[in-house]
């Protein structure tokens, strides 16, 4: 170092000692590249920092880019931020784009302003991006974290509304994520980030017009017709395949749009050539058909080819046609062949315009080798429709009528459309003067063909209604297994603890009532009906009906083999008495929970069984079912004008109905607020009407716990005798009710 050197080096380092803002801003530049000096990037740190903070610009920069990188400090997001922020404050353009950097680290987004950022408001965020408010007491008093949120917005906002492209699109995301979601704020910012060339931005913002386009279609107001274009159009013309398809289709069905099939084919070719193969098949059959373009089945090939190769199924059956008559492509049977099995197989068009063709393959050995068989096979397959489409469409005053004559008439008695058949002849025999005798003869055997093909339908009905009546019969027996289970649990438990008598004495009648229910209604329902009607006398009575069934269904569901069925209890249970997570899932109890769930089954079992050896009443029952299950709360069933006998026929039948429809309460009950169950007995317009509200919810609903025939058979039972079962929507309230005429209970 020369002497001149050292007394400069010392002056400079005089002035900033004094204070000189510049000189120690040129100081730390000589520390930090070795000028004329040591080079020491901690001395170089300090010097930028105290010329930082007495405001000299450059100096804020070079800070930022220290802490940035670490230079002569340990690293830090937060405060490069900090210090780029105040650069950018006074319209430096290479600070702007630094702090986006920091928007897009890690520590900076997750750990420090993000969560502040989105718990305030839009309104709150654009009072706070005023410098002044950062002198403010209240700004003062924030945190870190909370001060530096408040730093990001603003200088992302005042560097979106410089231009920053990169911080338009950033906006555009922060409005997007934000609770109060502003879809007017983020469209402002992907539309301003898009018009500044911003490629995923472009894209956002397209599909930001494609869920507001179909919002719009949703709500099928006339009113929104424009609105709906003009979305459509910009979404368009962002450049997404999805939404360049969907302004076509606008334009193919004159949808929101006025028809225009050279609009349509302009949108579907920009969209298939991004690769969409929904709108490959729809170019290939403009050109195909010459449609908005002229007529070309060497691109219409080419496109459906494309279109095939990304498994659009739909363009196999046009490929297999092309290459069987050699349009647009060199002909080409065994490819011909193979379209049209791929076709048969993958496509909604199976019963038509594949299979048509792969009959004719098999039948003359085009593409593959004969086979007579196959060729039948094919056929059976066709819808008469389709297989003599090339035929049905033939003017009735054409020459070529005659020709298609027999397979039309072949068709259309298939279809039993024998009145086209009369019309299209007549005017046929008016033009070519068809002789009398062939007209005898042709119409002869169209009303020989009517007849038998009304016999046939007949037969056809009979056939439906005895396959209905088995199919009946089938739920029938189905249920009779199904309701002898409570009484069969509740004989099995007795007999395995011993308990008393009178408990088998009830299970063994009440089988024998239901064995009368099902042996009568399988023969004659009027016979049911009568008996209904007749036993209106004894000793049963609506609350002792609904003690029975309740007993027994207990026992059944609180069985071991019935436990997954009533899971949903065992886990409520546990979770109130702190047993288990509060937020446990179903699998997770499943897998780590099956002893607590065997012991509380075990539990329940032995407890309810001690009720009824102690002949506990129905309130005490209640009252344990409260404890265990859910609140059950019963209206109407102290009548004391319905009377019957005791395990008579009437009672066997109010079981069959209280079974179902309180077993499906157990199954599927579900609240946490613990709503009740209301089940109520109440007279209405001639009617006897009992109605269950289990509350429910979907998920519990859907899980499959049991042969989901029950609604099904009281329908059927409903129906012979002359009632009405309502099936329950599928809503939280899972309300049944089930009609009976006053004549079949009072």
């Amino acid at each position: 170092m020369t002497e001149q050197n050292t007394f400069a080096i010392a002056e400079l380092q005089q002035k900033a000692n004094e204070g000189d803002a510049q000189a120690q801003f040129d100081l730390a530049l000589c520390y930090a590249n070795g000028k004329d000096i040591e080079k020491n990037e901690e001395l170089a740190f300090d010097w930028l920092k105290k010329a930082a903070e007495q405001g000299w610009d450059d100096a804020e920069i070079r800070l930022a880019n220290s802490y940035a990188q670490g230079l002569g400090v340990e690293k830090s997001e937060v405060n490069a931020f900090k210090w780029y922020a105040k650069a950018a404050a006074k319209g430096d353009s290479e600070s702007l784009a630094l702090i986006n950097e920091c928007f897009n680290n890690e520590v900076v987004v997750k750990k420090n302003y993000k969560p502040y950022f989105w718990k305030n408001n839009e309104e709150s965020r654009q009072n706070r991006i005023d410098e002044k408010y950062w002198l403010s007491e209240e700004f003062l008093n924030l945190s870190n974290q909370e001060k530096i949120a408040l730093l990001a917005y603003h200088w992302v906002y005042k560097s979106a509304q410089r231009g920053c492209v990169e911080s338009q699109f950033r906006l555009a995301e922060y409005y997007f994520n934000t609770q109060s979601h502003s879809l007017s704020g983020t469209m402002y910012w992907y539309e301003m980030a898009a018009g500044n060339g911003h490629i995923q931005a472009k894209k956002f913002l397209a599909w930001d017009y494609y869920c507001e386009l179909r919002k719009l279609v949703s709500e099928s107001n006339d009113d929104n017709d424009q609105t709906i274009y003009e979305y459509a159009r910009k979404a368009a013309e962002l450049g997404l395949p999805e939404t360049q398809y969907i302004f076509a289709l606008m334009f193919w069905n004159g949808d929101y749009a006025e028809q225009s099939d050279k609009s349509a084919f302009e949108w579907f070719k920009k969209s298939a050539e991004q690769n969409f193969s929904e709108a490959q098949y729809r170019l290939a059959c403009c050109y195909q058909e010459g449609v908005g373009v002229d007529q070309n089945d060497g691109l219409a090939f080419e496109w459906f080819k494309k279109a095939a190769e990304q498994g659009f199924s739909k363009a196999y059956s046009h490929l297999g046609i092309m290459y069987g008559e050699g349009r647009g492509v060199e002909s080409n049977d065994e490819l011909a062949f193979k379209y049209f099995q791929l076709a048969a197989e993958e496509t909604d068009d199976g019963t038509g315009t594949s299979n048509i063709y792969l009959a004719r393959c098999y039948e003359y050995g085009i593409g593959v080798e004969k086979n007579y068989d196959l060729a039948e096979k094919h056929k059976q397959k066709v819808d008469p429709s389709y297989m003599y489409k090339d035929i049905l469409f033939v003017d009735p005053k054409s020459s070529k009528y005659k020709v298609h004559l027999p397979l039309r008439t072949e068709a259309y008695i298939a279809a039993g459309n024998f009145d086209t058949l009369r019309k299209n002849f007549e005017e046929y025999s008016k033009r070519f003067e068809v002789a009398d005798d062939y007209r005898h003869f042709y119409f002869g055997y169209l009303k020989n063909a009517e007849e038998l093909n009304k016999k046939n339908q007949q037969l056809e009905e009979k056939n439906q209604q005895l396959q209905e009546k088995e199919k009946e019969l089938e739920d029938m027996m189905s249920m009779f297994a199904h309701k002898f289970r409570s009484p069969l649990d509740a004989i099995i438990y007795n007999a395995s603890h011993e308990n008393q008598v009178k408990l088998y004495a009830e299970a063994a009648q009440t089988m024998r009532g239901l064995l009368d229910i099902f042996s009568i209604i399988s023969t004659d329902a009027a016979i049911l009906k009568k008996k209904l009607s007749a036993d209106n006398q004894g000793k049963g009575c609506l609350l002792s009906v609904l003690g029975k069934t309740l007993d027994m269904i207990l026992l059944h569901v609180l069985s071991f083999s019935s436990r997954e069925k009533i899971r949903q209890h065992y886990i409520a249970y546990a979770k109130a008495q702190s047993l288990c997570a509060a937020d446990i899932s179903r699998k997770v109890w499943r897998e780590d929970y099956f002893d607590l769930e065997q012991s509380l089954q075990a539990e329940w079992e032995q407890s309810f069984a001690a009720l009824l050896n102690q002949s506990a009443p129905l309130n005490e029952r209640l009252d344990w079912l409260a404890q265990h299950f859910f609140t059950l709360k019963v209206r109407g069933f102290d009548r004391t004008d319905i009377a019957f006998e005791e395990y008579g026929i009437t009672e066997s039948f109010l079981t069959i109905v209280l079974n179902e429809m309180l077993v499906n309460v157990f199954k599927y009950y579900a609240s946490d607020s613990q709503q009740p169950v209301i089940l109520e007995w109440v007279d209405s317009n001639g009617e006897q009407v009992l109605i269950c509200r289990n509350p429910s919810i979907g998920t519990e609903r859907t899980i499959f716990k049991g042969s989901q025939k029950g609604h099904t058979f009281l329908s059927a039972l409903a129906r012979n005798i002359g009632c009405h079962f309502t099936k329950p929507t599928p809503q939280d309230d899972f309300a049944v009710e089930f009609n009976i005429p006053n004549a079949i209970v009072l």
